[in-house]
């Protein structure tokens, strides 16, 4: 049985990860600190994993864990902004891991994914810490893949999702802004990461829909992220169009509250 640790695993990404690759048959661990907001959240999912026996969960910062000296897969999903504990937790990384590092579509100029040249904060600091992460790999003898994703939504996520009848709309949430270059759903990143695990190896890649007009009440008409690179290198192809996205979402999130509604009874 394959083993992932997931950094950040309680998150909303790294939530969806853990429950996507016990399915999958991976051995999972998921290291959290719990510092958030929304812990009572975090733990009512820690306690649904640990139902299953291939789970377990390490409440820790992550500057402080320490990976197995034989090397591990990590899939670092936390808050991977913080450029100290990015570079805490990078420099005591073992030879032979692999370190796929979640990183942003901001670092792009535009939507073409072309030119990088971050338009944001939060890109601009993603950056910096991407650079880090494969310098150290470099140096440490690890293998280490960033992945760049635009907007992702589903079913738990905690930023201001407005749904409309055709659209998602992002709006700020505690001062960080992000640039909405494209949308994809939660399903399809997860493949999308499954399909990285299977292909380690150094390489710099972006997800995008290549879909038309993604936000549809976006001032310009233009396609989705391109698509090429992430096929050619992992194979992959995004499957679920914004129609059946939006869909999926509505229903989860509907299946969601009414389970929450039961528990609180």
């Amino acid at each position: 049985m394959e083993k992932i640790t997931i950094l950040g695993g309680l998150g909303f990404l790294g939530s969806h990860l853990v429950r996507y690759l016990l399915d999958e048959g991976y051995q999972v661990t998921a290291v959290d600190s719990l510092e958030t907001e929304f812990k009572d959240d975090q733990l009512e999912l820690e306690m649904d994993f640990g139902r299953n026996a291939s789970f377990s969960f390490v409440q820790k910062p992550l500057e402080s864990y320490l990976l197995d000296p034989e090397g591990e897969t990590v899939i670092y999903v936390a808050n991977n902004e913080d450029e100290a504990t990015v570079n805490a937790f990078i420099e005591k990384v073992p030879e032979h891991s692999f370190i796929l590092f979640v990183s942003t579509t901001d670092v792009y100029k535009d939507y073409t994914a072309i030119e990088i040249d971050p338009i944001t904060k939060y890109g601009q600091n993603m950056l910096k810490n991407e650079k880090k992460v494969l310098e150290v790999a470099k140096e440490r003898h690890f293998s280490a893949m960033v992945l760049r994703l635009p907007t992702i939504y589903g079913v738990h996520h905690k930023l201001d999702l407005k749904i409309g009848n055709q659209s998602l709309a992002y709006r700020e949430e505690g001062g960080r802004k992000e640039s909405a270059f494209d949308l994809m759903y939660i399903d399809d990143v997860l493949e999308a990461i499954r399909l990285a695990l299977k292909n380690a190896g150094t390489h710099i890649l972006h997800l995008g829909s290549n879909e038309k007009d993604p936000w549809s009440d976006s001032d310009e008409h233009r396609y989705g992220l391109p698509t090429e690179t992430a096929e050619k290198i992992l194979g992959f192809v995004p499957k679920i169009s914004l129609v059946e996205g939006l869909k999926r979402y509505k229903e989860e999130q509907k299946k969601w509250i009414r389970q929450k509604n039961m528990k609180s009874i």
